[in-house]
């Protein structure tokens, strides 16, 4: 089931299944962490906020097993982002436990999309702790052709983009940018001060710089051109940049009115429980 699930196959069928009439879908990244007891919320939030009913246009990119287990459960749409043995054999770095974790949330959302975008659909990325107030594709800068990437600007407070918030259109452009930058990632992502944020903004040429060391041992793994731009996604979202646990964010999302109505709409909250035995 796993190897199906992280299929090309699989992610082609999803995005068939989940894009909208502009091929356009959303997704966000969950695993190795509390934030995957909050899947569920975040589909049914997507789900009350679609211009369409009965589909959010929207899936979970899972990076362990434990959460394709929970999405699928949960009747979520789920693709499951692992790593091939060719990757496996081009890592360069060691590192311990928590940076393997971070690895892989870079790896989910730089080979996903460079994936997605390949297979001619945009995508919106949207962390699981950024919550919307309204539909995320209508807060798109427009026209939308004008650029190949639109990325937050962290509401204008810093200079370093956010990748919390971005969204790839699928052109030639931005697939071979993010196929460069997910090949980066396999090789060197995995350095102790290395990070997915920082890779991104160096690549972008933007706030970051990558140190000398990266520098040198990728060569001339130049980065391609590509037409982007910041972009303030208006006053319908709050990406909650504090250091908190998911269920602090989503407790203060609550008191905001930014939970799903469905199971936390009321005036008693709505849990369920999820049992794993051997």
């Amino acid at each position: 089931m796993f190897n199906y699930l992280s299929s090309d196959n699989h992610l082609r069928s999803l995005l068939t299944q989940q894009a909208n009439q502009q091929r356009q879908v959303l997704a966000t990244i969950v695993g190795g962490d509390s934030y995957s007891l909050f899947t569920w919320d975040w589909y049914e939030r997507m789900l009350e906020l679609s211009n369409d009913v009965g589909n959010c246009h929207c899936f979970v990119i899972a990076i362990d097993e434990i959460d394709v287990i929970l999405a699928i459960k949960q009747g979520v749409p789920v693709y499951y982002s692992t790593f091939s043995f060719d990757d496996q054999i081009h890592w360069t770095n060691v590192i311990e436990a928590k940076q393997h974790l971070l690895y892989r949330e870079g790896h989910a959302k730089f080979q996903t999309t460079a994936k997605i975008v390949k297979m001619g659909y945009s995508v919106l990325i949207s962390e699981t702790d950024v919550f919307w107030m309204a539909n995320p594709f209508d807060q798109l800068k427009q026209p939308l052709n004008e650029y190949d990437l639109q990325i937050s600007d962290h509401s204008g407070s810093h200079a370093r983009i956010n990748i919390g918030i971005f969204f790839v259109r699928s052109t030639k452009a931005s697939s071979i940018f993010f196929a460069h930058v997910a090949q980066f990632w396999i090789r060197y992502g995995k350095g102790t001060f290395i990070t997915d944020q920082r890779v991104l903004d160096a690549m972008l040429n933007n706030y970051d710089r990558l140190k000398p060391i990266y520098q040198q041992a990728s060569g001339k793994m130049l980065s391609p051109p590509l037409n982007w731009t910041t972009h303030f996604f208006g006053h319908q979202v709050s990406h909650m940049m504090v250091d908190g646990g998911a269920f602090y964010l989503f407790k203060q999302a609550a008191q905001l009115g930014m939970r799903s109505k469905k199971f936390y709409g009321g005036l008693k909250p709505k849990f369920f429980t999820v049992s794993i035995t051997d």
